[in-house]
């Protein structure tokens, strides 16, 4: 009888050791796979982010070109002695001529205010080709200039996953990213 109990007994610690085992291994390949999901959507959720500000702000780009070729027009049939006869109109239009047209938008933090979780783990720069700032996210990390393409950065001691675009004619650059920790948190959510 004792034999009978010991084989039940090998028996019930093998299979719950197998089973265990079973788990163990389905874990580590949700994880895996898990993982890897997330890393795609994420990055292509980056990738698509950043096209669309490139588009919506060489838009604006244009606009400043085109203001700044409209000024300098004005000018120059005004005249230098007209202008200088009307200090303040001189004031304005060498103003706007001493920054080349350069646009500095700011970013209203909106979702940042409402108290929105996800705003400091966002984070966009945008560039002019000369690397003049046109508009960055003034609650994030500051992005440095980083080569096309997907980066890991260390931005003040966090991991930031960062992708850059930048436009062939203009050299306009537009950065987009965000912390790692939200990518991390979904795969433990979801394994």
């Amino acid at each position: 009888m004792s034999a009978h109990r010991s084989i039940r007994r090998r028996l019930l610690v093998m299979l719950i050791s197998t089973i265990m085992l079973v788990w163990l291994v389905v874990l580590i390949l949700v994880y895996g796979v898990a993982e890897h999901e997330v890393e795609e959507v994420f990055d292509a959720d980056l990738a698509c982010s950043a096209r669309i500000l490139q588009s919506l702000l060489l838009h604006e780009v244009g606009e400043e070109q085109e203001t700044a070729a409209n000024v300098r027009m004005v000018a120059e049939e005004l005249g230098v002695e007209w202008i200088r006869s009307h200090p303040r109109l001189a004031a304005i239009l060498n103003e706007y001529l001493d920054e080349g047209g350069k646009e500095k938008l700011e970013r209203i933090g909106a979702a940042r205010d409402a108290g929105h979780g996800y705003g400091p783990g966002l984070a966009f720069v945008a560039r002019y080709g000369d690397g003049t700032v046109m508009m960055r996210d003034r609650t994030a990390a500051e992005i440095p200039m980083a080569p096309d393409g997907y980066a890991d950065l260390q931005l003040e001691g966090e991991h930031w996953r960062v992708f850059s675009l930048t436009e062939k004619q203009t050299g306009f650059v537009v950065q987009v990213g965000e912390k790692q920790a939200f990518r991390a948190e979904l795969v433990r959510y979801i394994t």
